[in-house]
């Protein structure tokens, strides 16, 4: 997981920003890395005899199509954009985004309820109350995954989704192709990671 970073539309630099901790991030003590806890209590899980053969199927199916991704032949994962904003640049890096998912040989867009992988836009428009209002937007980008763990009712460490990373974008009009490019791009990365990270913890 990395840290928040405000990328400039320039895309020459990344600079430390301070993000709120979302909902769905880390809510065990204060460890950073919900990702590695999950991959923690799956490895644990899969000690036990109960557990063996529901979560080594489920880790396998959810790989499968990260390994094979590139072969076209096998499924691509579903990714599923949300946006939320009213500015119309923040909808058209919204509208991007799912173009390159869209276009992409790795990926295809999912939906609330049938996805792997989300990536959480949220935007509004920096200069809404200045006379430049309508020519720029900053996003806060946030990619989760779909929690692996055994369903246990009352613990939502079982069900909420996994946090692997968030940026914030600042995006003029003609930039937001180009933004929405470097948003999949870090799919991807986060993507690679958690595929060889469930490698390491399936029998």
């Amino acid at each position: 997981m990395r840290r928040p970073a405000l990328r400039l539309a320039s895309g020459q630099r990344r600079l430390p920003a301070p993000l709120p901790r979302p909902r769905h991030a880390p809510a065990l003590g204060a460890s950073p890395n919900r990702c590695r806890t999950a991959l923690h209590y799956t490895a644990a899980a899969l000690r036990k005899p109960a557990f063996v053969r529901s979560v080594t199927i489920g880790i396998m199916l959810c790989v499968a199509p990260l390994v094979y991704a590139q072969d076209a032949a096998r499924p691509k994962t579903k990714v599923w954009v949300s946006h939320s904003g009213s500015d119309n640049i923040g909808r058209e890096l919204a509208y991007e985004v799912r173009e390159h998912i869209r276009r992409s040989a790795a990926y295809e867009l999912g939906t609330d309820a049938e996805h792997f992988f989300a990536i959480r836009l949220v935007t509004l428009d920096p200069d809404i109350n200045n006379a430049s209002r309508g020519a720029a937007t900053v996003a806060a980008v946030t990619i989760t995954v779909i929690n692996l763990l055994p369903y246990r009712a009352g613990n939502p460490q079982t069900w909420l989704p996994i946090y692997l990373t968030s940026t914030i974008v600042l995006s003029g009009r003609s930039r937001t192709s180009e933004m929405a490019k470097g948003i999949v791009a870090d799919l991807d990365r986060e993507a690679e990671d958690y595929r060889a990270a469930l490698l390491r913890v399936s029998p």
